[in-house]
Order: C-alpha cells, then structure tokens, then sequence
C-alpha cells in the first residue's frame, strides 16, 4: 500500500480541537487477488471507521441519507469550534472580518466594524458587549480605513500586531521595536486595554510590550493612566474625537493636559483652545461650575515633579454601569454611564455648558458672567480697548487699562493696592509661587512689579500672573477669591464714588420712607374718622326711624367747627335752654345757623330726636329748614 502525502482538515483557530484523516490508496496490482483486496479494505476500515460508514452508504439509499446527516452535523461542530469566542491570538493565529474575540468576563468585544451602513470602510475597534448595539471605544486604523471585509489582523514575524487588507498591505500597526515572534500573543482584558505580549527570560510572566490604554482614541475607560511630559509644551493631546458620529477618523477636537503652572484638562479645536477646566487642587479642577460635584469620580490628576511627568487616572469605585468620558465630534466632553432600567447611556458631567465656558470669551482683563446681559464686561480700572466691537457683542479684543501701576510708591508715597474678585475661575497662564500664607503670597506679588494678579488656594499655594488675564468667569458660590492689582489713585476714585453713591442711596431711601409714612398716617386717619362716622350712624339710625322721619343729612363735627370758626364767640346768635346757637358758612358758600347741645345741659339723645323730629314736620315761613344734625361721641348739633 502507497500512501501519498496526507490530507488534513485543521481548524482555522489557534488552541482548539483539529481533525485529521488520512486516506490511502491501494495500489495493487490488477492481478492482485480478491483475498489481499478484501483483507485490505477491511484493515483500511478498522483503521479509519468514517471509510466503513461511507461503504455502508455505498449499499442502501437509507444509509446514504445517515450518511449525509452525518456530515453536516460534523461541519456544524467544526465551525463552532472555529467560532468559539476567545481573549487571546497567538502568534500562530489571526483574526479576520468574521471573527472576534471576547474578554473574559463578557464585558468588551473586539473585532471589525462599520459605523456607517452607507460605506464599506471596515475598522478594528473595541466596543462594549453587553450594551446593545456597538458603543465603540477604540479604533486602531481610524485613518485607513479598509475598504472592504478582507482585513486580517495577526502577529508578524517581528512580534508586532499587524492589520493587512485583501491586498497584504499594512493598514495598521503596534509598530514596537525590539520584539519577537516568539511567545507573542495579544490578549483583551477584563478592562477593555487589547495588549501584546511576550515571554521574557528574566520573568515568569510574559511582559506587556503594547497597549490600547497607552494610545487612546476618543474614551477614557476606568483604569487608563496616560501619562504626558511635565514640559514648556502647554499642549499635550491624548484623546482626539471622531471627525462624525459616523466617521471614526480624527476630528477637529483634542483633549489633553495642559502642564503649564498647574496641570489642567483642555480642550483644543484645530490646535486652538477651546475650553479649559481650571487648575486642579488635588480633588477637584477649580474652574467648573459644581466644583464639589463634578468630574471627581475617581478622576485624579498626580504631577510627578521628580519624573517630570503628569498621570491622569481615572479609577471609579462602580463599574458596573460601564462609566466613561467620551470626546463628542462637536467638542463635549460627556461623562456617560449606561442605565439598565432605560437600557440607554445617560449623560452625567458634560462640559463646556454655557457661553462663559468658551476660552476667553471676553477678551484679555474681561470678566465673564452668564446670568449678565450682556454677558461681557472689563475688569475694575479696565475700559473696552475697541469699544465700537463691544457695543455690537464681540469682546474678543478685550479691555485694557485705565490708568497704569506705579510700581512702588508715588510722589505723594501711596502704593498700588488689591482688588478682591470675588467667587471667580482664575485666569489662564498661572505662575506657582511658594509662599507659606496668603499674606506671604500678597506680599511676593506687591514687591514684583511685573505681577499683576494673585490668589491663594489652600491645597494648590500661591498663583501669580505676570501677563495679560484670559478666561475669568465669575460664579455665584465657590471657587477662589482673586486679588487684581490697581493703581493707588484708582482704588481711592472707587472709593469715593462708592461712598457717594451709598450717601445718595441712604438720603433718597429716607425721603422715600418718610413719605409714605405719612401717607399711609393720613389714610388711618381718614379710616379712623369714617368709621367713627359709620358707627354713630348705625347706632342713632334706628332712633330715627322710630320717629317715622327720614334720616336727616349728617354733618362732621370736623366741618360744622370749621363753619363757626370753631364755635367763637363772635358767631354766637343767641343761646336756648340746651345750647348757643351760632352763625356758620359751610364750604360751599351757604349760610347755616347751627344750634350745639351743651354737654353740661340735662338734654338727652331722646329730647334731641324729639326735636329733630318737631323741626323736621314744622313749615313756616317764619321758621328755617332744617339741613341735617350732627352726633359725634358727646356732640350733638342742629
């Protein structure tokens, strides 16, 4: 028996079961007997029972159909096996645009992708997978995309991960120097990092060579510690946004550390800043609206001035809800977390929010404030530097100064002085300072004639500023007291005016005051004598009506006195048994005589009415007509 080079079928993925037959050919001769054939073909069967099972079908129509089953049933376990999802790929193994491999614990996935259903540009990425649908956190080629479904990722021959394309080309690359191909594999962790590894003779455990954490795109997933150098570069990108939502390529935006003074989180737009967080004091940036609430969920930023270098770590005790910051291709930065209930990403810190959030809004010396209209205005002891572009509400080219520092004492021995700012995000360009106090710290800056500004934050120390101020936002609580240096002559002007502005304030609220206590004396007043009037006419009233008479007019003791010059002796007609009787003249011109009870007379209220009564039914000529009475408290008049 001649048996040729043998026939395998082998699994196409590394570290899985493989089948392997071997068939053989009988040459015998043509002569050979039927014994040798048979003795032949029954050891080929014992040797390889799938050749007995495909005689078997040869003899019967039922067999040949177990026989077909049979088959498909083996190709179903074989490509199974082919796509079991796994972590890892070996250096004898690949990835293709059908396959993936899974992390451990079923958090992330890795494999191709397209975002867009409208193109055929495929990418490597990592997303989460037990989030519907593909929430993308990584993209290695995000700038050469592939054409079509024939990438291929594996391990080259110099230890590197290598993404070809149908035509063999290199579309992406870990590019590290210094590897090999053997024991290299690349492995997705439990975190989401995709590393590359390599057994190393002086360890037990192979050593990561490569990682995705160390080359985010657009998140920050928990467990990143980027690292940027503590260096004059104030730009220091790390996380750069998809050009669209559809379009993973590098968009127009990039955030990073800036590591200048104090290291602060920036964004930048086409290498422009854009926006800014404010310093950090070791628990929180300063310059954010909630400085207690946002952006300190395990984020923390650690200056390592030893090493020169600046870490961001991002370290949330929960990470169950997947949290993670993402750069959105128009410039938010969101921190988004996935909400089992709603079964959709829910959108806690988002940065910039407001206006005043953009990156010198008002210009240099100008000061930022949301709740303000307009929104811009320049600092104290600061005039618009182009007022005709102020006036239509572009501030960008800022203010500058009224009257200039004297650096020292003036002719007549006063030194420049501080404005305290209160409750504001401190200006760009930070100079740190060491100083044991706050006065320390004013002190430094009043004897450096170049230092224009101060502030004190008990976890940060000292700041100073020697140049133009940019990016001040004023804040209703919180943040930090910043103490603006003016001209002697400049805080004395201001304190003046304040003192006559206070002056004006106080004299006009106590006119004010006066004025409407006294109308508001007259009007009690008024109310007061009304009443009066209104209770002796319902307590008299009735005695009239049981008289049968309608009610006589009612005249104000107030108006009968002022008729008779309060009652004088000289308006005296003649006086009765009950009274005087005297000569008036109402307001009106008219001429009455009035008759006024004596309170020492033994006249009652009853005698009173039977007058008024009597009076009232008598019509003579030689009588007058009675006009109408008086009753107030004792009074009594006709």
């Amino acid at each position: 028996v001649d048996c040729p080079k043998a026939s395998k079928l082998v699994n196409c993925r590394p570290n899985k079961l493989c089948m392997q037959y071997t068939l053989c050919n009988n040459k015998t001769g043509v002569g050979s007997s039927e014994k040798n054939r048979g003795t032949l073909q029954k050891t080929n069967e014992q040797k390889i029972p799938f050749l007995s099972i495909l005689r078997k079908a040869e003899q019967s129509p039922m067999a040949q159909s177990v026989y077909t089953l049979f088959i498909i049933f083996l190709y179903c376990i074989f490509l199974m096996l082919c796509s079991a999802d796994q972590d890892t790929i070996t250096s004898s193994g690949f990835l293709n645009d059908s396959q993936t491999i899974v992390s451990k614990n079923g958090t992330f996935r890795l494999g191709f992708f397209s975002p867009d259903p409208k193109s055929t540009n495929c990418y490597l990425g990592i997303w989460f997978n037990k989030v519907p649908g593909k929430t993308v956190v990584w993209v290695a080629n995000r700038n050469r995309p592939i054409k079509d479904k024939s990438g291929v990722l594996k391990i080259s021959d110099d230890g590197n991960l290598l993404l070809l394309n149908g035509q063999n080309q290199t579309m992406w690359s870990s590019n590290v120097s210094n590897t090999t191909a053997t024991g290299s594999i690349a492995q997705l962790l439990d975190s989401g990092n995709f590393v590359l590894k390599q057994n190393s003779s002086s360890s037990l455990k192979p050593n990561i060579i490569w990682q995705s954490f160390a080359h985010p795109t657009n998140t920050l997933l928990p467990g990143m510690q980027p690292t940027v150098p503590n260096t004059a570069n104030k730009e220091n990108f790390i996380f750069r946004s998809w050009r669209t939502q559809s379009d993973p390529s590098e968009g127009i935006f990039s955030v990073g550390i800036g590591t200048i003074g104090i290291p602060q989180v920036f964004t930048w737009k086409n290498n422009v800043t854009y926006w800014r967080s404010g310093p950090w004091d070791g628990n929180n940036f300063i310059g954010l609206a909630n400085v207690d609430e946002t952006m300190n969920d395990g984020f923390i930023l650690e200056d390592h001035q030893g090493t020169g270098t600046v870490d961001m770590r991002f370290s949330p005790q929960d990470v169950s809800s997947f949290l993670n910051y993402v750069i959105e291709p128009n410039g938010m930065i969101n921190e988004q977390y996935w909400d089992g209930p709603s079964k959709s990403w829910k959108v806690g810190f988002s940065e910039p929010q407001t206006e005043c959030d953009f990156y010198g809004k008002c210009g240099a010396f100008g000061t930022c404030n949301v709740g303000r209209r307009p929104i811009c205005r320049c600092l104290r002891g600061f005039q618009p530097k182009n007022r005709a572009e102020w006036k239509k509400g572009n501030w960008s080219s800022g203010c500058v100064r009224s009257k200039q520092l004297q650096c020292g004492n003036t002719q007549e021995g006063k030194q420049d002085g501080f404005l305290r700012l209160p409750k504001v995000k401190v200006p760009d360009n930070i100079e740190k300072v060491t100083a044991f106090s706050e006065d320390n710290c004013r002190t430094k800056c009043l004897n450096n004639c170049s230092c224009i500004a101060y502030a004190y934050r008990l976890n940060i120390g000292c700041m100073m500023w020697s140049s133009n101020l940019i990016d001040i936002q004023e804040f209703a609580v919180g943040h930090v007291d910043l103490f603006l240096r003016l001209a002697s002559s400049e805080l004395e002007g201001k304190t003046h005016k304040r003192a006559e502005i206070i002056a004006l304030i106080t004299v006009a609220g106590t006119l004010i005051a006066a004025i409407v206590l006294c109308f508001i004396w007259r009007w009690i007043t008024r109310q007061g004598k009304r009443v009066e009037r209104l209770d002796h006419e319902n307590k008299y009233g009735d005695n009239i009506v049981q008289i049968e008479l309608p009610k006589p007019p009612l005249y104000t003791f107030e108006k009968l006195r002022n008729a008779t010059s309060n009652f004088q002796d000289t308006k005296k007609l003649g006086e009765g048994g009950f009274g005087p009787v005297y000569k008036g003249i109402l307001e009106d011109g008219q001429a009455i005589a009035v008759k006024r009870l004596s309170r020492t007379s033994l006249q009652g209220l009853q005698e009173f009415m039977n007058e008024v009564a009597v009076i009232s039914k008598l019509q003579h000529r030689n009588l007058v007509r009675l006009l109408g009475c008086c009753i107030e408290e004792d009074e009594k008049m006709l």
